[in-house]
């Protein structure tokens, strides 16, 4: 299937260190999908995608079709989920914001797939991923709600996780 996130490039950003040029792809995945984020230039095989073991490929973010929720829907709301089950990103381009990106693509590819689905934290998550939840909750970008993160965006535009609300 087709989308507008497959060979998606995004350029480096400041950061604490270099973000490199980073492809997109996006596959399809039981009850959801995953997004593996590669170096430009390289295209990941059909290797299995919960191994970083692709050449290229440097981190990997997993996302569940959406869980509705009684509380959480309200006017203008849908009370529906998409969980990030996982993400992963290879420690020698750790703090270089892939994982931000990674997070990027999955709610755009969220937005597409799943429309008018809200983006949100597993109930367990690492404490990269709690770090980040967290901060995006410091910048008013998301909510804690049962055990879980959700995030405070529209999928009506581009998002931007990173930086200055």
């Amino acid at each position: 299937m087709g989308s507008i996130f497959e060979g998606l490039l995004l350029g480096a950003p400041a950061a604490t260190k270099r973000t490199p040029e980073l492809v997109f792809t996006v596959r399809q995945r039981g009850e959801g999908f995953y997004v593996l984020a590669h170096t430009a230039g390289t295209k990941p095989s059909h290797a299995p995608p919960w191994k970083l073991e692709n050449p290229g490929v440097v981190g990997k973010i997993e996302v569940q079709r959406p869980i509705h929720y009684e509380g959480l829907q309200k006017p203008g709301r849908s009370g529906r989920v998409a969980h990030v089950l996982w993400v992963e990103v290879l420690r020698e381009f750790q703090r270089s914001r892939v994982a931000t990106r990674l997070y990027e693509a999955a709610f755009a590819r969220t937005c597409e797939v799943y429309r008018g689905a809200l983006f949100g934290s597993d109930d367990t998550r690492s404490e990269g991923a709690q770090a980040f939840w967290e901060k995006q909750v410091e910048k008013g970008r998301a909510f804690f709600w049962g055990g879980f993160y959700v995030l405070e965006a529209s999928c009506r535009g581009p998002i931007t996780l990173s930086g200055a609300r």
